[in-house]
């Protein structure tokens, strides 16, 4: 079942009790509920309460894609996987500078959709939010990645590379002699070549995004 908007998405999660009820079991206010349900689009952190919230997977809430809540399909506890979600954010942009991963919830998914749609085991997946304009218009200020730690060896895609103490989110492509192409997605960056060989001192691939939330 596919359900075209997230305010028609909303009320789907909104059959049982009132308005009141399902905001304060989100931890979001009423009022703010009220505009979503006008066509208002939340921020990432706000559909992830949500999602969290109402046992729904966040591809569903976020595109109408998978399994919504109550399928026959659900109900046998494997399901839906829980990927953990950090706090850490990778830059697109200057580089933000990574100190800890600190674990602030986890979002959910159907396993069968990362499985067959992603192609991944979700033991290896963990998700982090974007900031900077350095990838626009593919990935924007805020939006949520899905980042597959076991893809670290680089083919041309997308990947969070850690590089003299700040976390990037780049697109990479690998060239002849070994050597890496760091590219932005925007213009207005300029790209720069890493040796593979002879890479600098704090520089790792620590994975590949395989699926992105844009929602604004």
């Amino acid at each position: 079942m596919h359900v075209n908007g997230f305010p028609e998405r909303l009320k789907v999660l909104m059959q049982e009790g009132s308005l009141a009820e399902f905001a304060e079991r989100c931890g979001v206010s009423a009022s703010l509920l009220h505009k979503y349900l006008k066509g208002s689009v939340p921020g990432l952190d706000k559909l992830v309460l949500i999602a969290q919230a109402s046992q729904c997977s966040l591809d569903w809430l976020a595109t109408g894609e998978g399994l919504p809540p109550g399928s026959p399909q659900q109900g046998s506890g494997q399901d839906y996987v829980f990927i953990p979600l950090y706090e850490v954010s990778a830059s697109a942009g200057s580089g933000t500078l990574v100190e800890e991963d600190i674990q602030v919830g986890s979002v959910a998914f159907h396993e069968g959709w990362i499985r067959q749609m992603l192609r991944a085991n979700p033991k290896h997946l963990e998700m982090i939010y974007v900031r900077g304009e350095s990838m626009e218009p593919t990935l924007c200020s805020g939006d949520m990645v899905l980042l597959n730690r076991r893809m670290t060896e680089v083919t041309e895609g997308i990947y969070v590379l850690r590089l003299d103490g700040g976390l990037f989110v780049k697109r990479l492509h690998l060239l002849p002699g070994k050597q890496i192409r760091v590219i932005s997605d925007n213009p207005s960056y300029e790209s720069f070549v890493i040796q593979a060989q002879a890479p600098p001192d704090d520089f790792a691939v620590l994975g590949r995004v395989i699926w992105s939330s844009h929602v604004h």
